[in-house]
């Protein structure tokens, strides 16, 4: 729950730089899970009193990759 798994266009050579931005109107943290020349998996997190819990679906983030 709360997970996005972005697949590159083409693999890279190594695994890249990679910037996670979420798109809201509520506070909201995103955490990356996994990042590979292929793939990368981000988790997005509301937060509130009780704590972080995972966002459901919905949520957009903006995902960049920088390799050299």
């Amino acid at each position: 729950m709360g997970r996005a798994r972005w697949v590159y266009d083409k693999a890279l050579n190594h695994p890249p730089v990679v910037g996670a931005l979420p798109v809201a109107d509520e506070l909201l943290v995103v955490t990356l899970e996994e990042v590979t020349a292929e793939a990368v998996i981000v988790r997005a997190w509301r937060l509130g009193s009780a704590g972080p819990v995972p966002a459901g679906s919905g949520v957009r983030i903006h995902l960049t990759a920088f390799s050299t």
